[in-house]
């Protein structure tokens, strides 16, 4: 017998059930319908079940039905906004308002970003929480008046003294009164195709707002206690164990002890959670049903001694299982194991059989019927696949030990030295095949969404697997034990000790380099395709024969798709040739990064900067790269020593493996001198690291881009001298066909000047010199470009009114465009032989 068959449709009902309500969801999302037309549908499917002309009918609008249902209950969770909605009166750029509200959290603590000298501007710790807002002071009438309103958004407050935040955690808890001025700004949409899209992220709990506060005094309490609330005594748990933890543990073993019992990752630092992603070791952080699976072990252990207490045991893990998952923020993952774990121990103890797969369908529909927005969720989303994978790796097991009965009886007649090697072996095959089992399934989706495979991760998470486990039940013991004498300081000690062990051997690997790559990863369309013939093939257990074909069959699509498209995967650095020259500037606030790709498959970037982080600059453009197939990069032109054109290099070079860096000699003497600032040592410093072949051009310098067409150098020329680091930026001229685009970097007045006087004229597509500054004589660089179309790469919302005017009246002499990409988002452009086309992220 299969061991799929347990996965028929009269077993399972339920996996129907949740695929209908999946379908419902989804046609909601993407085709929505209005509420009146859900309603007719599900008025009419009702009523022919109850009339009941035939059985095959009764089962077209029984399924209908519960896709409707499941897209009434996603549509009036996600389109349906109140007619009061705060964030409707917040402007893009955001607003100063006072407003009173209630506190849906308790105050959180952020301590201050590690040092940085690729980022400007120096990080101060905070204080965050969540707060639904109900009124809001305006203006009517020339007088201002509290008008009532309604929405939630978080929180920022600036710190400075240990006291505000001891005040904080004391008298800011969920449910107080507050009121509170401050800087509000609303969530923004993705200004890049393929990048974070943090307004859709925080509406699915219809959060869309953050507001930022400059001091603790700016929030003002009004009421300290509102009604009871459970969830409160929650809160006051979860401060009071983090506070055991900070007691006992030094603050780097604190942090991951936080992260891996509460999943508060606020202390942990950006570069600790990489080495964590980059060794697949990430989900140690994001409770979910392993956190749930090693607390239910816990938990029922005793009843290896005492099987009497059956009843009491799984009564009382069932309970507390439920009060963790409250604990921890009762997010889909938990809740999903919460069920499970349920399910078994309430069919244990009524003596009936547990069907693993009709209870996560259970799970499913109850996430779903929740929250159905949570479908889109790549966390929940790989929580189910993670646990389907379990649930057919442990039949495949059960088969085999079923069939090596023989064997065991053999080994009850050895020794017990040789019994315990064997369970060891055993132990280890069967972890080891859960693990890849696991990795097998879901690589496709963590590819899609994290852009990484990591293969020592399939090695790593079975050789941590019990310092994993001790180090959640030492934490948990610690977390309530703590203020016992003596039993505090044993468990303070041997947690940091465990803690410590696993934080080395993930640091150790991570170090090393070896067994993870970055890649693009596949489409969007291929990953559903995918995940439907995986679905189809293990659904269909009636024929064991034709299911082993039909795997077959879905792991040589696997393999046709990447040798269809190895680049998707970081098996090869060459590009697609196209017919085409691709230009694409990438919105990265106030900064550069100009992504260009050429028809012979090679693929570069002109500046990577932005005045916004390092790290985050570089996520910006590294999903916009990822968006479009890309996994490596040729190289990257860098114009000058600035932050904002070249901070992301770092990030970037880390992930696409560059083959050059194309700079002025101004900027190469720089890099090797590292006497410019702290900033360029330690770019030079990675680039050494990843062997890049950094290069210095001039003017006269010319490469080929396809047949019909290259890249030349405008500016500096050789020997030159310049007044600043702006007038030697580095300026390149591309030419496709008859069409030409300028990339000016940041030159000011001499280099304008110059410029001018030693090319002719006449260009397309021109990028503003200096983010568009008045002080780059943008008269002058308008009469002489004559461009068709302009793009200015700014954080700025607005360019100054004087070169808005110069370039609108130059641009509309060739019937063009002024693009700003603080408005528009990105702004790409498909450039062929005779002319070109223009797409933006953003409609304005």
């Amino acid at each position: 017998m299969s061991p799929l068959r347990c996965l028929k449709r009269e077993v399972c009902p339920l996996i129907g059930v949740l695929a209908s309500a999946i379908i419902g969801i989804v046609i909601d999302r993407y085709v929505p319908q209005s509420a009146a037309i859900y309603w007719v549908v599900v008025v009419g499917c009702s009523i022919t079940t109850i009339i009941g002309f035939s059985p095959w009918l009764r089962k077209v609008c029984t399924t209908t039905f519960i896709c409707v249902v499941f897209a009434l209950l996603h549509h009036f969770d996600w389109w349906v906004v109140p007619p009061d909605e705060f964030s409707r009166q917040l402007p893009a750029n955001g607003v100063a308002l006072a407003v009173e509200g209630s506190m849906m959290s308790a105050a959180q603590y952020v301590p201050a970003t590690e040092a940085d000298v690729l980022s400007a501007g120096i990080s101060k710790p905070r204080m965050h929480f969540w707060v639904h807002i109900t009124r809001v002071r305006q203006l009517v009438n020339g007088q201002p008046a509290w008008i009532t309103t309604s929405g939630r958004g978080m929180v920022y407050c600036r710190v400075s003294q240990a006291e505000d935040v001891v005040r904080f955690r004391e008298d800011f808890k969920r449910g107080a009164l507050v009121k509170m001025f401050g800087s509000f700004h609303r969530y923004q949409n993705g200004m890049n195709p393929g990048g974070w899209d943090a307004a859709e992220f925080y509406w699915d709990t219809r959060r869309c707002f953050q507001a930022h506060c400059s001091a603790p005094s700016a929030i003002e309490l009004q009421h300290a206690h509102g009604t009871f609330s459970i969830m409160r005594v929650f809160d006051s748990t979860r401060q009071w164990m983090l506070d055991n933890l900070e007691r006992r543990l030094a603050p780097r073993n604190c942090a991951v002890a936080g992260a891996i019992l509460l999943g508060e990752r606020n202390q942990i630092s950006v570069q600790r959670m990489q080495m964590f992603m980059c060794t697949g070791t990430i989900h140690l952080f994001a409770i979910s049903g392993l956190h749930v699976g090693m607390l239910a072990l816990v938990l029922t252990f005793p009843l290896r001694f005492f099987p009497r207490w059956k009843g009491t045991v799984l009564t009382t893990t069932v309970l507390i299982i439920w009060a963790y998952a409250v604990l921890t923020g009762g997010r889909p993952p938990v809740v999903r194991a919460s069920i499970l774990i349920s399910t078994f121990c309430i069919c244990n103890l009524s003596y009936r059989v547990v069907i693993p797969a009709n209870t996560l369908a259970l799970a499913g529909i109850i996430i779903l019927a929740h929250n159905p927005s949570s479908l889109f969720q790549i966390g929940t989303q790989l929580s189910f696949l993670a646990t389907a994978a379990l649930f057919g790796c442990r039949s495949l097991l059960r088969q085999t030990t079923d069939n090596s009965a023989l064997l065991r009886f053999i080994l009850r007649l050895q020794p017990w030295p040789v019994r315990c090697v064997f369970w060891f072996v055993e132990a280890v095959t069967a972890s080891f095949a859960y693990t890849l089992a696991m990795w097998i399934v879901c690589i496709a989706l963590v590819l899609h969404g994290f852009h990484i495979i990591s293969v020592v991760g399939i090695v790593l998470n079975v050789i941590l697997a019990i310092p994993i486990i001790t180090s959640f039940v030492l934490t948990l013991l610690l977390a309530f034990l703590e203020p016992v004498p003596l039993v505090g300081t044993a468990l303070g000690w041997l947690c940091q000790w465990s803690i410590s062990l696993l934080d080395w051997i993930v640091t150790s690997t991570a170090q090393g380099e070896i067994g993870f790559w970055w890649a693009a990863g596949p489409t969007r369309w291929w990953l559903i395709s995918f995940y439907l013939m995986l679905g189809g093939v293990a659904l269909w257990s009636r024929m064991p024969r034709l299911q082993k074909s039909g795997f077959a069959l879905v792991a040589l699509y696997v393999v046709l798709s990447i040798g269809w498209c190895p680049q998707r995967v970081g098996l090869t650095s060459e590009g697609i040739e196209q017919e085409h020259l691709g230009l694409h500037f990438i919105a990265v606030g106030h900064g550069t990064a100009v992504l260009l790709e050429y028809p012979n498959g090679e693929v570069w970037l002109y500046d990577a900067g932005s005045l916004m982080r390092s790290n985050y600059a570089g996520r910006l453009i590294a999903d916009v790269l990822w968006q479009r197939g890309h996994s490596r990069l040729s190289g990257i032109y860098v114009s000058h020593a600035d932050l904002d054109h070249f901070n992301a290099v770092k990030y970037l070079a880390e992930r696409f493996q560059l083959s050059f860096v194309r700079t002025t000699p101004r900027m190469q003497r720089q890099l090797r001198q590292a006497v410019n600032t702290t900033a360029v040592g330690v770019l030079w410093a990675e680039l050494e690291r990843q062997q890049v072949d950094v290069q210095a051009v001039t003017v006269g310098d010319q490469w080929p881009i396809g047949l019909a067409g290259d890249i030349s150098v405008l500016s500096p020329q050789r020997g030159e001298r310049h007044e600043s680091d702006n007038e030697a930026s580095l300026v390149l001229k591309l030419r496709f066909g008859n069409q030409r685009v300028l990339l000016p970097g940041d030159i000011e007045e001499q280099g304008v000047q110059r410029l001018i006087a030693r090319e002719q004229g006449g260009f397309e597509i021109v990028m503003l010199p200096h983010h568009g500054s008045q002080h780059s004589l943008p008269k002058q660089m308008a009469n002489w470009a004559k461009p068709q179309v302009v793009v200015a790469s700014t954080g700025h919302s607005n360019l100054p009114r004087q070169v808005r005017e110069i370039y609108d009246a130059a641009v509309a002499r060739r019937g063009g465009t002024v693009y700003v990409t603080s408005q528009q988002g990105m702004v790409s452009f498909k450039i062929g032989l005779d002319g070109f086309t223009t797409i933006v992220a953003v409609v304005p």
